[in-house]
């Protein structure tokens, strides 16, 4: 479930509350909630200002502490978005890194880029 939120017309906050699966080689398949995500998008330029709406794009993941999904331990993810409307087209991305704490997973960044019409 991703639940969404315009508190103001600059500050998007989310929760993310999913349901996950994992099947370990010759064990039974498991479900159940995984780890928690919460997250604040904040445009701080406009198109008016600079001719991009620019936006950081902060999010934790909490675990559940639950040994059966998910993660047994928190990260964070800072990536920032770009975007900018001309027309009928619109191009945005973005892109940064995720730190995690614990467990045997990386930190790792990312990127991303579309364009549409």
């Amino acid at each position: 479930m991703d639940l969404n939120y315009g508190a103001t017309p600059d500050l998007q906050l989310t929760a993310v509350l999913p349901i996950e699966y994992r099947r370990p080689r010759q064990e039974q398949a498991v479900v159940g909630l995984g780890n928690i995500e919460l997250a604040a998008k904040h445009r701080f330029l406009r198109t008016a200002d600079v001719g991009w709406d620019i936006a950081i794009f902060p999010r934790v993941f909490l675990p559940i502490r639950s040994a059966l999904v998910g993660e047994d331990h928190h990260s964070v993810l800072a990536p920032i978005l770009f975007e900018r409307d001309r027309e009928s087209w619109s191009i945005f991305g973005g892109g940064g890194c995720a730190i995690n704490r614990g467990g045997d997973s990386p930190d790792y960044c990312l990127l991303g880029w579309a364009v549409m019409q």
